[in-house]
């Protein structure tokens, strides 16, 4: 982004190996020379987080961060965790992205990493198997996608979910129509 460098990391907190919440922190520095610090805090959790940390630093979100859906056309979940990642890859192909930037408007295509972030099951979570999945322009991650297969009227199924990792404006088609937006 002319002149622009940015560094930054991800990490990942988890509950019985379900990924919980995600915190990216990069450091940006504009044309000008200044450096720039981010913090993009996001709940990946079914229900109410409660955090604390060092100073009575607390980042406690009231709302659930996300919701879980069943994936429509989806196939039964495979019996074996190796066809299940090719399950979960296929099916995050069928996702597109895009985010609004703030100053120009303009509309612009994510990329999808089809090599999940972070792979995971959990049985006291209901998940079987899961992936999460991010959807990103140029490295930084936008959007994760998350795939689960976990039960639902009797039967296993996959499901998934959207949330946000910048507060643009941001949308994920499924296969073409959309199925999830954020508003700046």
């Amino acid at each position: 982004l002319a002149g622009r460098q940015a560094h930054g990391e991800l990490f990942l907190w988890t509950d019985d190996g379900r990924p919980t919440a995600v915190l990216s922190l990069y450091r940006w520095t504009a044309p000008d020379k200044s450096v720039h610090e981010h913090h993009e805090f996001c709940s990946l959790a079914g229900s109410p987080l409660a955090t604390s940390g060092p100073e009575n630093r607390k980042w406690s979100p009231k709302t659930a961060g996300l919701t879980m859906a069943p994936l429509p056309g989806a196939p039964p979940p495979a019996d074996s965790p190796r066809q299940r990642l090719s399950q979960m890859r296929e099916l995050a192909e069928r996702f597109s992205g895009e985010k609004t930037t703030r100053e120009e408007q303009e509309t612009r295509e994510l990329r999808l990493l089809t090599q999940p972030v972070e792979r995971y099951a959990s049985m006291r979570n209901d998940v079987l198997d899961g992936a999460l999945f991010a959807l990103v322009e140029h490295t930084d991650p936008e959007i994760f996608l998350i795939l689960e297969a976990r039960p639902s009227a009797g039967k296993v199924q996959w499901h998934f979910a959207c949330v946000r990792m910048n507060s643009l404006r941001l949308a994920v088609s499924l296969d073409g129509k959309e199925v999830w937006q954020a508003e700046q």
